[in-house]
């Protein structure tokens, strides 16, 4: 049987404490089960700035667009846009 030495078990669990008492229950852990650690914020998603606007997302995504490509958004379903069922 494998044995790992304590010093491979802090690698693997930086955050667990030394003296192997699990951590007081709180509202976030109730029965107290996690290891302490430092929660670092969520890394937001998409453009950097204040807050993001889809609108004006989309226009610009149209106004990159081609010419050709714009051309077909105006297109009724008998004159070849989009299919409908």
């Amino acid at each position: 049987m494998p044995t790992t030495t304590l010093n491979e078990a802090d690698a693997k669990f930086p955050t667990a404490s030394d003296n192997g008492i699990p951590p007081s229950p709180t509202r976030e852990n109730p029965a107290g089960v996690y290891p302490k650690s430092d929660p670092k914020p969520e890394q937001k998603l998409g453009p950097s700035g204040s807050a993001f606007d889809a609108q004006k997302h989309q226009a610009h995504l149209r106004e990159q667009m081609d010419s050709e490509t714009r051309a077909g958004d105006s297109l009724t379903t008998q004159e070849g846009g989009l299919y409908s069922d």
